[in-house]
């Protein structure tokens, strides 16, 4: 069923991938403001501020810091290039 599958998440730096991950829910921060992601979202790229992402995998909630980038949003993944 569509609510019970999860986001896949990957966050690339130039030099390696930082985070490779089956979410629940991802939040980023982009220049227009705080962006919550399902899965099934819209497609939808953003430009990425500096700070956390964030993703929640069950129970657990997970962060990592980032300097900036891009996201490309696609119902089922969301891929962010940083810097």
């Amino acid at each position: 069923r569509w609510w019970k599958m999860r986001i896949k998440l990957k966050i690339i730096e130039p030099e390696k991938i930082v985070v490779q991950e089956d979410a629940d829910e991802v939040g980023l921060m982009t220049r227009e403001g705080s962006l919550g992601i399902l899965q099934g979202h819209v497609p939808l790229a953003a430009h990425l501020k500096e700070g956390e992402v964030t993703f929640v995998k069950g129970q657990k909630k997970e962060s990592v810091r980032i300097k900036g980038g891009f996201a490309r949003i696609l119902p089922d993944s969301v891929t962010g290039f940083t810097y």
